[in-house]
């Protein structure tokens, strides 16, 4: 008997045990509902900040094509719920909003949290974004990159990733005004690297360049400049080195050399491997005089490595020139290299030897700012940009160039008859779908290239605006002619010069000492005269009082409305006494725009004229 009283005593106990547990359970999963309370009164905090990230980095073409941010949500677990839609009917976004429009969803509940944290609890100033910009279209892209420096002013501390260059130098410039940058490109391991390396990219070697010129005389700006090509060139010519299936790629010395990866190339352009260093830009990049042993240019880059502080600033000056050419010549030699990479075939025929190149063009020097702003480049003045002129353009760009005077429409809408075709001075062995100057025998050719499927062929092909009376296209024996790129245009209809032919060499182009400004295109207004990621170069900018002696001229023109776009000036509207006035498509796309000329216009409801600037040309690979 008390053996069993003794074990209902036991249960007992453990039953009232039970009961306390339950009812001290009962506070603690009051805490699961207190959690979720705090992340909706959270989500509500963080909801309006939410949409004006969003709004900020992306904006739909039309006003139907896409849904507003309605509600965001998170649970408890971190699983995030966004709905889009109109006033009364929203739903998931994941099912109705399109990729870039959902992208911009999230990245806009990441700043907004990341906002909320570091303003109340001071922290997470690092963000790091990889490709940020991925599925976004051009134009919200840009948007993203002018978003970037509003992050620094709140506090953060960036570092952007990405493989889309145009993204890069739209962030950089859109950075240079509100903080300090630094733009480089990003080399990877590989077996003759053994950590990941960074240099300077293009834009950013340049603006040393510039300013070690501003300034001769400054020995520090001088040997930084120096050591910074060598940098570039060493980061560049690694790359190359990157395919364990060749053992000639390797190298004796486990840390190797700009020297050693110089001679290593040249051994392997002279008995190569594949297409690569079989490259016209990898052949060329070896075989430069510069860098050739006992070249100064060569010793001063190796100087720079090991003993930089003695090295002058006259020491430097003697061979700026050659360190620019080695510059270009490598930024070629890796493009080929991008291109071989990404399984794209190279031209591996090599250019004749012999062929004397064009005399280049002789060019007024000049130095002017590269918005990435449209309405900074259209207007007067400078003062209307909201970014900083972070890159800029001189007449270096035209050391290797030559001026052609286009006779005929062989090229379509890009460079009109009676234009100016910019083209390389030195021929080249030829891509596919490349606009040309051609030479065979004497004679010019203006034509685009194509590459039939007989690698031992070339073809010439005109582009007549008209399709009726383009001309028959021609074919060549690949070594019969000499080609040479085109790499831009000038607006300008010089008088032709005695002479026959499809083009003519000029030595000089009047226009090109009117530039005042410059623009890389990010809208697709100009197509198919510009493309995004080209140059534009402005002249002069044009009066209202101006535009009845120039009908034809093709301008950038910003409008009243926020518009800024490239246009051609056309004629007044009849019967509007010159009120109005009429300003043509470029290239026969888009629509022609009427424009009021007068301050305040209650009689039409037409976009009023604010600045406009001449269009001197475009140049297509800056």
């Amino acid at each position: 008997m008390s053996t069993h009283l003794a074990a209902r005593r036991a249960k007992e106990q453990r039953i009232d045990l039970y009961k306390r547990t339950a009812t001290a359970l009962e506070s603690i999963v009051e805490l699961g509902e207190l959690a979720q309370k705090q992340v909706e009164a959270l989500r509500k905090l963080l909801h309006t900040r939410a949409i004006y990230w969003r709004d900020r980095c992306y904006h739909n073409s039309f006003p139907m094509a896409g849904h507003q941010l309605r509600t965001t949500s998170m649970d408890v677990k971190g699983v995030l719920d966004i709905s889009v839609g109109f006033e009364k009917a929203t739903a998931p976004a994941e099912h109705i909003s399109n990729a870039s429009a959902l992208r911009a969803s999230l990245m806009g509940f990441y700043l907004a949290f990341w906002e909320h944290v570091l303003n109340t609890r001071g922290g997470l100033s690092l963000l790091v974004f990889d490709d940020p910009q991925e599925l976004l279209d051009h134009d919200n892209k840009q948007k993203l990159a002018r978003l970037l420096p509003e992050l620094v002013q709140q506090g953060g501390q960036l570092f952007v990733a990405t493989y889309d260059r145009h993204f890069a130098r739209a962030a950089v410039a859109a950075a240079r005004e509100h903080a300090d940058v630094e733009h480089r490109s990003v080399h990877p391991v590989n077996p003759s690297r053994r950590r990941l390396e960074t240099a300077q990219a293009v834009e950013e070697l340049d603006r040393k360049r510039i300013s070690y010129e501003q300034d001769k005389d400054n020995a520090s700006l001088a040997q930084d400049y120096a050591n910074e090509v060598r940098v570039f060139l060493e980061a560049r010519l690694a790359d190359l080195f990157d395919d364990p299936a060749y053992p000639a790629y390797g190298f004796p010395s486990n840390s190797p050399t700009f020297s050693d990866y110089l001679g290593r190339l040249r051994g392997l352009v002279s008995t190569p491997p594949n297409a690569l260093f079989k490259a016209p830009a990898t052949k060329e990049f070896a075989a430069c005089r510069a860098l050739s042993q006992g070249a100064d240019c060569l010793r001063i880059l190796n100087t720079s490595h090991h003993d930089r502080a003695s090295l002058s600033a006259g020491d430097v000056f003697s061979v700026v020139n050659d360190l620019i050419a080695v510059r270009k010549l490598a930024e070629r030699m890796h493009s080929e290299f991008r291109h071989w990479r990404w399984h794209e075939p190279i031209q591996a025929q090599s250019v004749p030897t012999n062929v004397v190149p064009f005399n280049p063009s002789t060019v007024r020097p000049f130095r002017v700012p590269t918005y990435p702003d449209l309405a900074a480049f259209t207007a007067s003045s400078a003062s209307v940009s909201s970014q900083a002129e972070a890159e800029e353009l001189d007449h270096s760009w035209f050391d290797d160039k030559s001026l052609f005077l286009v006779r005929t429409n062989n090229l379509g809408f890009s460079i009109p008859e009676g234009c100016i075709a910019i083209a390389e001075s030195s021929p080249y062995a030829g891509r596919d779908h490349n606009l040309v100057i051609a030479r065979q025998r004497g004679h010019l050719l203006a034509r685009r290239l194509f590459r039939p499927t007989r690698i031992d062929q070339l073809a010439l092909a005109a582009e007549a605006p008209d399709p009726r009376g383009s001309k028959p296209t021609l074919f060549f024996d690949v070594g019969s002619i000499t080609l040479h790129r085109i790499v831009g245009m000038l607006t300008e209809q010089p008088v032709p010069p005695i002479g026959g032919g499809e083009a003519t060499l000029l030595s000089e182009a009047a226009s090109l000492a009117q530039i005042r400004a410059a623009y890389r295109v990010r809208e697709e207004s100009g197509i198919p005269l510009a493309l995004p990621g080209q140059i534009v170069l402005g002249g002069r900018a044009v009066l209202k009082d101006e535009l009845s002696g120039l009908e034809g001229t093709l301008i950038a023109l910003g409008l009243d409305d926020g518009n800024n776009v490239f246009k051609r000036i056309g004629k007044p509207v009849p019967g509007t006494g010159g009120r109005l006035w009429q300003f043509e498509s470029v290239g026969g796309l888009g629509s022609s725009v009427i424009v009021s000329l007068v301050e305040s216009d209650e009689e039409s409801d037409a976009p009023r004229f604010i600045c406009a600037r001449e269009i001197i040309g475009v140049l297509y690979t800056v």
